[in-house]
């Protein structure tokens, strides 16, 4: 599969062309505490980072979705679900 670049046009500014971003930030009973930042129609990945609580390492990853069909990067959810479907428990 070949990724397909996205990169920001020259004099634009990714604040321009993420019109309708989106920051969710969540708090879990646990002390996790997560954020979610959407940048609709500047980027097709996903991305995550972390910091360790017992420590100032961090670390992150980036994930690539396939942009043409047959959207691979949702088969194994979905044959998980389909598991669950048939056998009646989870995968």
């Amino acid at each position: 599969m070949r990724l397909q670049a996205r990169p920001i046009p020259p004099g634009k500014r990714i604040e321009k062309l993420a019109k309708d971003a989106v920051l969710f930030a969540v708090d879990y009973r646990d002390g996790l505490r997560a954020n979610v930042l959407t940048l609709n129609g500047t980027v097709g990945e996903w991305a995550v980072g972390w910091r360790y609580a017992d420590s100032d390492e961090t670390q992150s990853t980036l994930f690539r979705a396939q942009r043409q069909r047959p959207f691979m990067h949702f088969t194994c959810p979905l044959l998980d679900i389909e598991k669950k479907v048939l056998r009646g428990q989870s995968a």
